[in-house]
């Protein structure tokens, strides 16, 4: 489902750790500027490994290689367009300036390939600023 917020409008999307790219999505263009923030009692797991938006240092992961380097597996990231060219960490908090226009989905970084023993879900808030 893709969402077009306005100015000072707000959605709450929810965010599935097994989904490589969310389901839900966000309508965008150049140059409009959300604020993207997570409740801190949420968590969501991989395989067994309870974590919240932040995600967690994974040095197998890393090692094998994560979707977004250098950011904390499970960590709650961003993707134009269905990419991972320019994907970027949004973890609990994240003000963004977007880049392009199209869509921008979700996902938990993972290492590609391995998102079958993930679990539970998370909400991110969603406002548009300007």
């Amino acid at each position: 489902m893709e969402h077009r917020l306005s100015v000072g409008e707000q959605k709450t999307l929810l965010l599935y750790a097994r989904d490589v790219y969310s389901k839900e999505k966000l309508l965008i263009a150049p140059n409009e500027i959300y604020l993207f923030f997570c409740d801190e009692d949420q968590f969501w797991a991989d395989w067994f490994i309870r974590t919240t938006p932040k995600g967690y240092f994974n040095l197998l992961a890393s090692i094998k290689g994560l979707r977004v380097r250098k950011v904390n597996c499970f960590c709650l990231c961003g993707a134009y367009n269905e990419s991972d060219a320019g994907a970027f960490a949004i973890g609990m908090h994240h003000e963004l300036t977007m880049q392009q226009a199209g869509t921008l989905s979700f996902f938990a970084n993972d290492t590609a390939g391995y998102y079958h023993n993930n679990k539970g879900s998370v909400t991110v808030h969603i406002e548009r600023i300007r």
